[in-house]
């Protein structure tokens, strides 16, 4: 292998700043944004059950509350078809609606 071809390979590898020396391995650059997506994804998870109400109720109800909050509140709705579960995040009424049980 030349000279040019491994050091474009070792490169490849690494990343950081050539000017100080200090390059990291690519997999750890891609194991720490990783954790840190993790980590705001449990702050917001965690920011959503502090500030809201879980009720679980009929899908029937969950579907009435949806067509009630709609063009009032600013709302998510999503369908589990794996777990025949339809869960509104209506954020007018700081409600998580859902007839799931994902415990």
């Amino acid at each position: 292998m030349t000279e040019g071809l491994r050091e474009k390979k070792n490169k490849e590898l690494v990343k950081g700043c050539e000017h100080d020396g200090s390059y990291v391995p690519i997999s750890e650059v891609y194991r720490l944004m990783n954790l840190a997506r993790d980590e705001e994804k449990s702050k917001a998870l965690l920011a959503l059950e502090s500030n809201f109400v879980l009720e679980t109720m009929s899908q029937d109800k969950v579907k009435f509350w949806i067509k009630e909050c709609e063009g009032k509140h600013k709302q998510q709705v999503a369908y589990s078809s794996y777990h025949d579960a339809m869960t509104q995040v209506c954020f007018g009424c700081k409600k998580i609606r859902t007839n799931g049980d994902f415990k």
